[in-house]
């Protein structure tokens, strides 16, 4: 009776040992994926172009300084609002006062006054005009463009839209050279919005005054796919 007890104790325990093996057998490798990153690019001719214009005085006074700066800027605005520029279309950018001193630094000589708007252009045909009229009207200092395109957030949703189908084309060529059939997209992750970038390819859009090559401007996305794969 002690044998027969022994013998179901050792097949009991090694019933217990043989669970682990058969565990280990389980799959719990988890689905094969690719993963992959598509690009698109969406090209407009722009439509909106950004400038600054300044207007800097000199004076033996601080008072007489800003004043002259300040009555050429008036008549820049009143310039540019002549040429269809709206209120809303004009920022102030910077209003500065600076010392004059002497070569050897020991006495003031004199300040001088800046003041700058920004103004956007919403037609590139207008643009020659524009900048002429501001200085004419006295403007000391002219800086840009900046070109933008109108409805950016279409383009990039267009771009967006274009990325995910590079992405695809790009795991198809994948799945294939590897034997497998590709599924669904298991997760989908998009990039950052990439400032639009301007060719300059096109013809100058002169119209009166200085002549402006307005090109195309590219706006872009990516994004990151994982596709799942059997």
């Amino acid at each position: 009776m002690t044998r027969l007890r022994w013998a179901v104790a050792l097949l009991g325990t090694a019933g217990l040992l043989a669970l682990p093996a058969s565990a280990a057998t389980s799959d719990t490798t988890p689905p094969s994926t690719i993963t992959v990153t598509g690009a698109g690019t969406v090209s407009s001719a722009p439509q909106v172009t950004v400038w600054s214009f300044g207007a800097t005085a000199h004076a033996d006074a601080a008072s007489g300084a800003f004043a002259a700066a300040s009555s050429t800027m008036r008549k820049v605005i009143a310039a540019l609002k002549a040429q269809g520029i709206a209120a809303d279309d004009m920022q102030t950018q910077e209003v500065s006062l600076m010392v004059q001193v002497s070569d050897d630094g020991t006495k003031t000589i004199g300040y001088a006054a800046s003041t700058s708007v920004q103004v956007t252009v919403r037609a590139i045909d207008k643009v020659g005009a524009v900048v002429d009229a501001a200085v004419a009207a006295g403007a000391t200092d002219v800086g840009g463009p900046s070109f933008d395109v109108a409805g950016r957030d279409e383009l990039y949703r267009r771009a967006l839209g274009a990325a995910v189908d590079d992405a695809t084309a790009k795991a198809r060529v994948l799945a294939a050279k590897a034997g497998v059939t590709l599924g669904r997209i298991a997760s989908l992750t998009e990039g950052s919005d990439a400032v639009p970038v301007s060719r300059h390819d096109a013809s100058p859009q002169s119209g009166a005054g200085v002549p402006i090559e307005p090109g195309q401007s590219e706006v872009t996305a990516s994004v990151t796919a994982v596709f799942a794969v059997t």
